[in-house]
């Protein structure tokens, strides 16, 4: 007796579940795929040497890379007011440049920005941009700071060389 050994019915049925596993397989390589970019992104984030803090719409930090950290000399600032990041050094100019980049949508340039902390003085420069919520849900700033001091002190250097070397020129040629 000649027997089939699957029903026409059970070929679709197989079909279909290799069809669906094909499906869950390749989900499962773009999510690692996703995961892949998803570190290199962190990674990058948290290795660059300029400072980087996400704000959301009240000012609130929503997180800060080590770089930032260290400009600030503060860590775990999540949820803290981005103000509290600068022991009054002038707040008030930093709070209402997040105002206008939030209200307007336009980046502002803060080029030099003079910053104390206890006995310690240094130069950044930033750029204040907006940033569309993940979610969608509202509104961010992504401040973006480079610590300047030494390049400024270096500038300083140079002026002050140039200054004396037009000095002894001067006083040679008299």
């Amino acid at each position: 007796s000649e027997g089939r050994l699957f029903f026409e019915s059970d070929l679709y049925l197989f079909e279909l579940f290799a069809t669906q596993a094909a499906i869950a397989i390749n989900n499962s390589r773009l999510y690692e795929r996703i995961l892949r970019l998803k570190r290199f992104n962190e990674n990058i984030v948290t290795n660059t040497p300029v400072g980087l803090v996400v704000v959301n719409g009240e000012f609130s930090v929503i997180t800060m890379n080590a770089s930032a950290e260290r400009i600030f000399k503060k860590s775990g600032q999540v949820g803290a007011s981005f103000a509290s990041l600068f022991e009054n050094n002038n707040v008030e100019r930093w709070e209402q440049s997040l105002k206008n980049v939030l209200a307007t949508g336009v980046a502002e340039n803060l080029p030099r920005c003079y910053l104390t902390f206890g006995d310690e003085e240094k130069v950044v420069s930033s750029k204040i941009s907006p940033l569309e919520d993940a979610d969608q849900h509202g509104r961010g700033l992504i401040v973006v700071l480079e610590d300047i001091t030494e390049k400024t002190i270096l500038e300083n250097y140079v002026t002050i060389s140039e200054k004396l070397i037009a000095k002894g020129e001067m006083a040679a040629s008299i």
